[in-house]
């Protein structure tokens, strides 16, 4: 099926670079709780936002579903995350990671305020 294949090109690209890994699936938690993960490129489905924001790590949105539009809209709104269109080539998408990681020192503001209110509410008991 085509959704084989693509997950077969992006182990084939994946492994071109080193230090990027290709995982159909990880343990998102326990990447999130390491510090050197500093960016969470996401589908934005609302646990995995939930578990970024948590930890404080930055999205940046890929979405593809309604749902996931959404979430995005919210993430942008709320200036937490940049937006990779489903259009946007590879250049578009390497500027975007970039400008995330080292140039957007608001988002990053808005990221811990948001980590430190989730740490808060758990505080109380919320």
């Amino acid at each position: 099926s085509s959704k084989h294949s693509s997950y077969g090109y992006l182990e084939s690209a994946a492994s071109k670079i080193t230090n990027l890994k290709y995982a159909s699936w990880a343990p998102q938690k326990e990447l999130f709780s390491n510090s050197k993960v500093k960016l969470f490129i996401t589908h934005c489905g609302a646990n995995s936002v939930i578990e970024a924001n948590y930890f404080g790590v930055k999205p940046l949105g890929a979405p593809i579903t309604d749902e996931q539009f959404s979430v995005m809209t919210r993430l942008k709104n709320m200036g937490l995350s940049k937006q990779i269109k489903l259009n946007d080539n590879s250049q578009r998408i390497l500027e975007l990671v970039y400008e995330s990681l080292y140039n957007d020192e608001e988002a990053d503001k808005k990221v811990d305020k948001v980590r430190r209110m989730m740490e808060f509410e758990e505080l109380r008991g919320g």
